[in-house]
C-alpha cells in the first residue's frame, strides 16, 4: 500500500524471529514525505508479534514503537512517515 515511487524489500530472519522491511522513497525531491504506508505480512504459524520498531536516519527522534492488527496469520501495521529511508523491524515469538 505505497505509491509507485516507494520501494519495499523484505528479509525474513527466522533464526532471529524477525522480519526486516526496508522502505526507500525514490522521489524524495517531489515527495519529501510519504505518510501512512500500510504493511501487511504473514506471521509464521504458532508465533505472535512481540514488537514493531521503525528506524530511520532521517529523523533525530526515532518513531515510537507501534501496535498492529492481526487477522489469522496476517499482521497489518502502518508506517507513520517515510522521508528517504526507513527500516521496520517486526519481531515475533
Amino acid at each position: 500500500e505505497a505509491p509507485p515511487y516507494v520501494a519495499l524489500s523484505c528479509v525474513r530472519q527466522p533464526e532471529a524471529g524477525r522480519l526486516l522491511a526496508h522502505f526507500v522513497n525514490y522521489s524524495v525531491r517531489e515527495h519529501p514525505q510519504v505518510d501512512g504506508i500500510g504493511l501487511t505480512l504473514e506471521i509464521p504459524a504458532g508465533k505472535r508479534v512481540k514488537s514493531v520498531e521503525f528506524l530511520t536516519p532521517d529523523e533525530a527522534t526515532p518513531h515510537a514503537p507501534t501496535q498492529g492488527r492481526r487477522t489469522g496469520q496476517r499482521f497489518e501495521v502502518t508506517v507513520p512517515r517515510l522521508k528517504t529511508y526507513l527500516l521496520a523491524v517486526v519481531q515475533w515469538e
